[in-house]
């Protein structure tokens, strides 16, 4: 994998809850999660409901998160937007990673960007809140 450091938020617009457009990069001043929910509702909801209770992590760093789910997934806390289009999402921020391990668009991958905009860190597969939230808490 290449030097995390040099590594950038991509610039890809996507269409977020209720057809607004949300862009990563307009986060970069700020440490960014992006999560890439399971396709499976239930699963999905489940994850939500995990990173919901990261706001006052977020908060207390400044932090945003963008999650890749379907809107029906849970209802996003402050802090967290939701982004609908996962294929157009995965397609620029797959490219982060050698290969696809976490399913056919990266079901579960979190990835942590830090505030110049560059990535700090990727997670794959499910249950890693309580590591973001860590990873947060410790300046990079």
């Amino acid at each position: 994998m290449q030097d995390p450091r040099t590594i950038g938020l991509p610039d890809v617009e996507l269409t977020g809850a209720q057809g607004a457009k949300v862009n990563p990069s307009n986060f970069a001043g700020h440490d960014l999660v992006v999560l890439f929910c399971p396709e499976d509702r239930k699963a999905a909801a489940q994850e939500m409901a995990e990173y919901n209770m990261l706001t006052d992590a977020l908060a207390y760093n400044d932090a945003y998160m963008i999650a890749v789910c379907d809107p029906e997934a849970g209802l996003p806390a402050s802090r967290i937007s939701i982004a609908s289009d996962a294929k157009r999402a995965w397609d620029a921020f797959g490219k982060c990673l050698d290969d696809h391990q976490g399913g056919p668009r990266g079901e579960g991958t979190v990835f942590l960007f830090g505030r110049g905009g560059c990535l700090r860190q990727v997670w794959q597969g499910v249950g890693h809140a309580s590591e973001v939230a860590r990873a947060l808490n410790e300046r990079m």
